[in-house]
């Protein structure tokens, strides 16, 4: 029975980490979808400032 326990307090810790480990890689994934549109947005800001920079002077 003691040896059984020890399996199930293993088998819970795996299940503990890989659940930890997906987690981590769910927010790896939000930061990083929120750093693309970050710089989207600042490529777009850039570009027009551009655009209006061109205007000025045309």
């Amino acid at each position: 029975m003691k040896l059984n326990k020890s399996v199930l307090l293993i088998q819970k810790c795996v299940r503990k980490f890989i659940a930890t480990r997906r987690g981590i890689q769910k927010i790896e994934n939000a930061t990083r979808t929120v750093q693309n549109a970050c710089f989207a947005c600042l490529a777009w800001r850039w570009s027009w400032s551009l655009l209006k920079c061109i205007e000025l002077q045309l």
